[in-house]
């Protein structure tokens, strides 16, 4: 049956006589069920992912299925898109010993997809006894994140190694390489790779995040600084306005019309005194 214990909690679908529920080694892998992990993520907006899988090229014809039956029902069930990238013409095929298989999905498509493919080959018989099926993943992963990820003298590689149990290979030349992106390789059984897989995935979601929050905080405060403007502009348009609107140039200065009302309105005590004094002299 499907490993009910992992990153992503499914039941196999049984509703597919093609992707039916066969014996397998993973049904007691050792991965680890966290259910709180996986209601954290439901929380968040789902990252939409792509990992290039190597698979032997004996079975490729087996993954496609007759008339790719098969590969579709892959794509029907975990709800991803898988192709397998043709090959060079110009190569030999007797010597091409492995192709690339790319898988575009979420983080449940991508273990679903991955399983019925690592099944698939099981099934096949490419590996013989209690050897468990090894394949080759390959992410890219920015040029910035993989300092981090190598760690000082190579410790957080080591202990990502021994936590999941895949061999991780990181691209030596990264910081001479002018690209955005490098390839990092994860070799493994299907728990241990899907371990290290989500593991590296939550690096690059993290730091994308982290990009996207300050992004918005710098554009919020851009947003703030205009509003800021705008406000200080209509303030001083207002005060202008109302300047014009309520005040009268007097003797060059400008004052207010309330205050030339006002002014016209008190007595003038010098005109009413001097009207007394002229009727007194004329009595004289």
């Amino acid at each position: 049956m499907f490993p009910t214990s992992g990153p992503f909690y499914m039941s196999y679908p049984s509703s597919n006589s093609m992707l039916a529920a066969q014996p397998n080694p993973y049904a007691n892998g050792n991965l680890i069920h966290q259910p709180e992990h996986v209601q954290l993520l439901q929380n968040v907006p789902v990252a939409i992912e792509t990992v290039h899988l190597y698979v032997p090229n004996t079975v490729i014809g087996a993954i496609i299925g007759t008339k790719g039956l098969f590969i579709k029902s892959i794509m029907k069930s975990s709800n991803a898109t898988v192709k397998i990238n043709p090959i060079n013409q110009d190569e030999d095929q007797n010597k091409i010993i492995e192709r690339q298989v790319t898988i575009t999905g979420t983080p449940e498509a991508q273990w679903k997809s991955q399983y019925y493919i690592y099944d698939k080959i099981r099934q096949e018989g490419c590996y013989v006894g209690d050897d468990e099926v090894r394949l080759r993943a390959e992410i890219y992963v920015p040029t910035s994140l993989i300092g981090r990820l190598v760690g000082k003298g190579g410790h957080n590689v080591r202990q990502l190694q021994q936590s999941t149990g895949a061999i991780i290979k990181l691209p030596e030349d990264s910081q001479q390489t002018s690209a955005s992106e490098v390839p990092v390789k994860i070799i493994g059984p299907f728990p241990a790779s899907q371990f290290a897989q989500r593991r590296i995935q939550s690096i690059i979601q993290m730091s994308r995040d982290l990009t996207n929050i300050s992004k918005d905080d710098s554009n919020d405060d851009n947003n703030n600084n205009n509003n800021n403007n705008s406000s200080s502009e209509q303030l001083n348009g207002i005060s202008q306005n109302n300047l014009n609107e309520t005040s009268t140039i007097v003797n060059g200065s400008t004052i207010s019309d309330d205050a030339v009302v006002a002014s016209s309105t008190l007595p003038h005590t010098d005109d009413s005194a001097t009207t007394v004094d002229d009727q007194k002299s004329r009595e004289e």
